[in-house]
């Protein structure tokens, strides 16, 4: 079965670095995140603004639908090389509350982790995310 098309958007997912290294103390050197880049997405922009006495801080919430197949968000890496991200990863889904999403150039952190939306017979559609911006 072939990608399900959300939407015609490249959303990227900032994966946390990887251990290259320790120190001379034995703690890890991080590389660089890791971006992966998933296409045929799409991504929602709702803009909530809050006024607290003379500062406004504007929230730019964001939900993201991704497309699945067979448990595996199919994406690419810097090169356009295919690097898909497992749904799950020990259980947990490896989309986690502790990523970012990419937009347009802008990063967005996650409010909470994804979620594998299901259709009406219980088959996967898309992952579903909600993430977040703030300008002062």
């Amino acid at each position: 079965m072939g990608v399900y098309r959300i939407g015609d958007q490249r959303v990227g997912v900032e994966l946390p670095p990887q251990v290259i290294g320790y120190s001379e103390y034995e703690e890890p050197i991080y590389g660089d995140p890791v971006m992966r880049w998933v296409d045929n997405a799409c991504f929602e922009i709702q803009t909530p603004s809050e006024q607290q006495n003379m500062t406004v801080t504007t929230s730019e919430i964001a939900w993201a639908m991704l497309p699945i197949v067979g448990g595996i968000v199919p994406a690419v890496d810097e090169d356009g090389e295919p690097a898909s991200i497992e749904f799950f990863t020990g259980g947990k889904p490896t989309i986690s509350s502790s990523l970012w999403l990419v937009h347009n150039g802008l990063r967005y952190a996650m409010r909470g982790d994804a979620v594998l939306e299901q259709d009406l017979r219980g088959r996967e559609d898309h992952v579903f995310c909600i993430c977040e911006r703030q300008t002062v």
